[in-house]
């Protein structure tokens, strides 16, 4: 059996790509490097929060998981879940973080598919198992350590993201 991601990583990836995507229509070319850093066009893509202040190289972008809380939603096996994202902006200079930080708050004006990556990865087709929203978007700038190039232009945007799963469908469950 081929390996399988779990139902909050599975919403993980679904972020991470959607956001991937939305700097590839802003004309971004996406690369991989060997430490599953995704660089894109001059901007890494980062899953998580950097551990390591070798892991960052500005400008970048990591999006962070932090908490999630299913609901039912609609009659029946419909299901909403409820997660609280935090993508932070890593920037050589204040008006690049704000830039780009605006870039990624705007993706989430728009709705999300959501997808089964486990189907997607072994050669299945893009088949929706609902949609998401984002709600409580909010925009900060922070600064860590004014010694440290990376941590002085930091913008931190958090996010609600609700998905739908639609009725009878399911993320996986192992």
């Amino acid at each position: 059996m081929p390996y399988q991601i779990r139902d909050l990583r599975n919403l993980d990836v679904n972020v991470n790509y959607f956001v991937a995507t939305g700097l590839v229509n802003y004309g971004y070319t996406i690369h991989r490097t060997f430490n599953d850093t995704r660089v894109v066009s001059g901007v890494y893509l980062i899953d998580g929060f950097p551990t390591e202040p070798v892991d960052i190289k500005a400008p970048a972008v990591s999006i962070e998981h932090l908490y999630t809380n299913e609901e039912p939603f609609q009659l029946g096996s419909g299901k909403a879940i409820r997660s609280i994202f935090r993508i932070d902006v890593f920037a050589r200079s204040d008006t690049e973080r704000d830039d780009l930080g605006d870039l990624v708050r705007s993706f989430f004006n728009s709705h999300m598919a959501i997808y089964d990556y486990n189907v997607i990865w072994t050669g299945g087709t893009y088949q929706s198992l609902g949609s998401a929203n984002f709600e409580n978007i909010t925009m900060r700038a922070v600064r860590l350590d004014t010694q440290t190039e990376w941590a002085q232009h930091i913008m931190s945007i958090s996010t609600d993201v609700i998905f739908y799963i639609n009725s009878g469908e399911s993320l996986i469950i192992i």
